[in-house]
């Protein structure tokens, strides 16, 4: 594998570090463990409140847990991977499950958009990605998690849209 830049060997380096971790709590949509390359999990956490998280590309724009998947709907391995490695780390935070999904879910989109591997595209794209997303609040929470893993320059600060109310 040839990787193109550092901020990419980062991504791998965290995300193989993540994948030694079990998916505890995770099952797929037929109700069994989870692996690392299901489109949809259901997760439960400790009190028992469970929340449905996707790794689709735009292909199913509003998924479903009993959505039929297809290989044309799925995010390539890395995007995907480094997707549900941010899930793992939202998850431990302080938040409510439906904020989480929603964090995951604006990250996806963001990733959908952008098409590319965000550590190797250009600021101006990005900076596109981010102003066609119809909805984008909690983008800048995902970008501080790539800056805090050293998964993206903190040179690349993309402008965020401000939601009021």
């Amino acid at each position: 594998m040839t990787v193109l830049n550092r901020y990419i060997a980062n991504q791998h380096a965290y995300v193989e570090k993540k994948m030694q971790q079990p998916l505890t709590g995770f099952t797929n949509k037929k109700g069994e463990q989870a692996k690392w390359d299901d489109i949809a999990v259901t997760f439960r956490n400790k009190k028992g409140i469970t929340a449905n998280f996707y790794f689709n590309n735009n292909n199913k724009p509003y998924p479903k847990i009993g959505s039929k998947f297809t290989n044309d709907d799925r995010l390539n391995s890395d995007t995907h991977h480094l997707l549900l490695t941010y899930l793992l780390d939202l998850l431990k935070e302080n938040i409510s499950i439906n904020v989480k999904r929603e964090k995951l879910s604006i990250a996806r989109n963001f990733l959908n958009a952008l098409e590319n591997n965000v550590a190797s595209s250009s600021l101006s794209d990005i900076q596109h990605a981010i102003d066609n997303m119809g909805y984008s609040s909690y983008i800048a929470t995902f970008f501080n998690w790539l800056y805090k893993h050293k998964m993206l320059s903190t040179a690349c600060c993309p402008s965020f849209p401000i939601h009021l109310g």
